[in-house]
């Protein structure tokens, strides 16, 4: 058995499905690049990565 409420959307709607697809996944472990920043700044790699997380969190 199927009910609609007319305006109620039980999967994502239009506006949910732009938001997602505004976003772009990069995934990294360990890269030299990394490890060559966190070097220059006297971090550990995860260290730089968090750091790298925050500044793309506050570029958003």
């Amino acid at each position: 058995m199927r009910f609609e409420i007319a305006g109620l959307h039980t999967g994502p709607t239009d506006t949910d499905v732009a938001r997602v697809s505004r976003h772009e996944l990069i995934v990294r472990h360990g890269t030299a690049e990394d490890e060559a920043g966190a070097a220059r700044l006297g971090l550990t790699a995860e260290q730089f990565q968090v750091l790298q997380a925050s500044l793309a969190a506050l570029n958003r």
